[in-house]
Protein backbone atom coordinates (compact mmCIF):
# COMPACT_ATOMS: atom_id res chain seq x y z
CA UNK A 1 0.00 0.00 0.00
CA UNK A 2 0.88 3.33 -0.79
CA UNK A 3 1.11 6.74 1.34
CA UNK A 4 -1.16 8.82 0.11
CA UNK A 5 -0.87 11.55 3.21
CA UNK A 6 -2.07 14.95 2.21
CA UNK A 7 1.33 16.04 3.81
CA UNK A 8 3.09 13.73 1.92
CA UNK A 9 2.10 15.28 -1.91
CA UNK A 10 4.98 15.71 -4.23
CA UNK A 11 6.02 17.31 -7.74
CA UNK A 12 7.35 14.85 -10.18
CA UNK A 13 10.65 15.52 -9.05
CA UNK A 14 10.06 14.92 -5.59
CA UNK A 15 9.88 18.12 -3.63
CA UNK A 16 7.34 17.79 -1.48
CA UNK A 17 4.58 20.33 -1.90
CA UNK A 18 3.14 22.63 1.71
CA UNK A 19 -0.01 20.60 2.85
CA UNK A 20 -2.80 21.75 1.67
CA UNK A 21 -4.14 23.63 4.37
CA UNK A 22 -4.43 27.25 5.56
CA UNK A 23 -0.56 28.67 5.94
CA UNK A 24 0.21 31.63 7.42
CA UNK A 25 2.43 34.64 5.17
CA UNK A 26 3.48 37.68 4.45
CA UNK A 27 2.86 39.29 0.96
CA UNK A 28 6.42 39.36 0.33
CA UNK A 29 6.98 40.88 -3.42
CA UNK A 30 5.08 42.03 -6.44
CA UNK A 31 5.95 41.39 -9.69
CA UNK A 32 5.01 43.09 -13.00
CA UNK A 33 4.76 41.14 -16.31
CA UNK A 34 3.30 43.84 -18.16
CA UNK A 35 0.80 43.56 -20.79
CA UNK A 36 1.02 39.69 -21.71
CA UNK A 37 -1.47 37.53 -24.56
CA UNK A 38 -3.81 35.45 -23.16
CA UNK A 39 -6.22 32.86 -24.79
CA UNK A 40 -9.67 32.05 -23.20
CA UNK A 41 -12.27 30.05 -24.93
CA UNK A 42 -10.80 30.57 -28.43
CA UNK A 43 -10.06 34.01 -27.79
CA UNK A 44 -6.94 35.54 -27.58
CA UNK A 45 -6.56 38.95 -25.84
CA UNK A 46 -4.39 41.09 -24.12
CA UNK A 47 -3.86 41.67 -20.38
CA UNK A 48 -2.09 43.57 -17.94
CA UNK A 49 -0.35 40.61 -15.30
CA UNK A 50 1.21 40.67 -12.32
CA UNK A 51 2.40 38.11 -9.61
CA UNK A 52 1.93 38.28 -6.00
CA UNK A 53 4.81 36.07 -3.37
CA UNK A 54 3.57 34.98 -0.19
CA UNK A 55 6.27 33.36 1.52
CA UNK A 56 4.86 30.72 4.16
CA UNK A 57 6.03 30.51 7.19
CA UNK A 58 6.12 26.74 6.80
CA UNK A 59 9.39 25.46 6.63
CA UNK A 60 10.49 23.05 3.64
CA UNK A 61 11.15 19.37 4.41
CA UNK A 62 15.07 18.21 3.92
CA UNK A 63 16.05 21.86 3.83
CA UNK A 64 17.39 23.33 6.89
CA UNK A 65 16.07 27.13 7.31
CA UNK A 66 14.38 27.69 3.83
CA UNK A 67 10.73 28.36 3.72
CA UNK A 68 8.17 27.71 0.70
CA UNK A 69 7.66 30.60 -1.58
CA UNK A 70 4.12 30.58 -2.91
CA UNK A 71 2.56 32.58 -6.22
CA UNK A 72 -0.42 33.63 -8.25
CA UNK A 73 -0.47 35.08 -11.55
CA UNK A 74 -3.81 38.04 -11.84
CA UNK A 75 -4.89 40.36 -13.97
CA UNK A 76 -4.14 43.40 -12.80
CA UNK A 77 -7.89 44.69 -12.35
CA UNK A 78 -9.24 46.66 -9.17
CA UNK A 79 -12.42 45.23 -11.05
CA UNK A 80 -15.02 43.41 -8.17
CA UNK A 81 -15.04 40.53 -10.77
CA UNK A 82 -10.99 39.83 -10.82
CA UNK A 83 -9.32 37.59 -8.72
CA UNK A 84 -7.12 40.08 -7.63
CA UNK A 85 -9.88 41.96 -6.35
CA UNK A 86 -11.96 38.87 -4.68
CA UNK A 87 -7.99 38.00 -2.81
CA UNK A 88 -7.47 40.86 -1.48
CA UNK A 89 -10.52 41.38 0.09
CA UNK A 90 -10.96 38.01 1.74
CA UNK A 91 -7.42 38.81 3.37
CA UNK A 92 -7.94 42.38 4.12
CA UNK A 93 -11.78 42.97 4.45
CA UNK A 94 -14.97 43.44 1.86
CA UNK A 95 -14.17 46.89 0.84
CA UNK A 96 -10.45 46.52 0.99
CA UNK A 97 -9.65 47.16 -3.10
CA UNK A 98 -11.71 50.09 -3.08
CA UNK A 99 -9.85 51.87 -0.71
CA UNK A 100 -6.52 50.38 -2.37
CA UNK A 101 -4.67 53.35 -4.13
CA UNK A 102 -1.30 51.71 -4.38
CA UNK A 103 -1.45 47.66 -4.35
CA UNK A 104 2.36 47.80 -3.98
CA UNK A 105 2.02 50.44 -0.76
CA UNK A 106 -1.08 48.72 0.79
CA UNK A 107 -0.35 44.90 0.42
CA UNK A 108 3.47 44.45 0.92
CA UNK A 109 4.41 42.98 4.12
CA UNK A 110 1.22 42.29 5.16
CA UNK A 111 0.26 39.08 7.22
CA UNK A 112 -2.26 36.76 5.69
CA UNK A 113 -3.73 33.27 5.47
CA UNK A 114 -2.94 31.63 2.09
CA UNK A 115 -5.38 28.48 1.79
CA UNK A 116 -3.07 25.84 -0.41
CA UNK A 117 -5.10 23.16 -2.03
CA UNK A 118 -2.82 20.19 -4.40
CA UNK A 119 -4.29 19.91 -7.97
CA UNK A 120 -2.73 17.15 -10.76
CA UNK A 121 -0.69 18.93 -13.54
CA UNK A 122 -1.89 18.93 -17.07
CA UNK A 123 0.44 16.31 -17.91
CA UNK A 124 -0.42 13.73 -15.30
CA UNK A 125 3.65 14.06 -14.69
CA UNK A 126 3.09 14.95 -10.64
CA UNK A 127 1.01 17.74 -8.49
CA UNK A 128 1.33 21.05 -7.95
CA UNK A 129 0.25 23.12 -5.21
CA UNK A 130 -2.26 26.26 -5.80
CA UNK A 131 -3.46 29.15 -4.00
CA UNK A 132 -7.19 28.99 -3.25
CA UNK A 133 -7.91 32.04 -1.11
CA UNK A 134 -6.46 34.05 1.14
CA UNK A 135 -7.93 35.18 4.74
CA UNK A 136 -6.90 37.43 7.88
CA UNK A 137 -3.84 36.45 9.44
CA UNK A 138 -4.53 34.98 12.93
CA UNK A 139 -1.08 35.62 13.73
CA UNK A 140 1.68 37.66 12.72
CA UNK A 141 4.36 34.92 13.27
CA UNK A 142 5.78 34.43 9.43
CA UNK A 143 9.11 36.55 8.42
CA UNK A 144 10.62 36.72 5.40
CA UNK A 145 13.73 34.73 7.00
CA UNK A 146 14.97 31.81 4.75
CA UNK A 147 13.45 32.85 1.32
CA UNK A 148 15.21 33.77 -2.09
CA UNK A 149 12.97 34.93 -5.37
CA UNK A 150 11.98 32.01 -6.92
CA UNK A 151 14.51 31.18 -9.88
CA UNK A 152 11.61 30.95 -12.34
CA UNK A 153 11.26 34.86 -11.59
CA UNK A 154 15.18 35.50 -11.61
CA UNK A 155 15.60 33.71 -14.94
CA UNK A 156 12.28 35.58 -16.49
CA UNK A 157 13.87 39.07 -15.19
CA UNK A 158 16.92 38.20 -17.04
CA UNK A 159 15.14 37.37 -20.25
CA UNK A 160 13.29 40.62 -20.17
CA UNK A 161 9.95 38.92 -19.43
CA UNK A 162 9.27 41.40 -16.17
CA UNK A 163 8.57 45.38 -16.29
CA UNK A 164 9.28 45.66 -12.66
CA UNK A 165 9.95 43.66 -8.98
CA UNK A 166 9.24 44.75 -6.20
CA UNK A 167 10.33 42.62 -2.63
CA UNK A 168 9.39 43.59 0.93
CA UNK A 169 12.67 44.38 2.72
CA UNK A 170 10.97 44.00 6.06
Amino acid sequence: MGNFSKNKASTSNGFTLPEADFHEAIIGGLVDLGIVQTEYNGETKEQHKIVVLYFLETEIPDYEGKRYVQSKTYTFSFSDKSNLFKDMNGAFGSDFMNNCEDLETDILGKHVRVLIDHAEKRDGSGSYAKIDGLRPSKSESATMDGFELPKWIVDANERGEVDAISIFEG
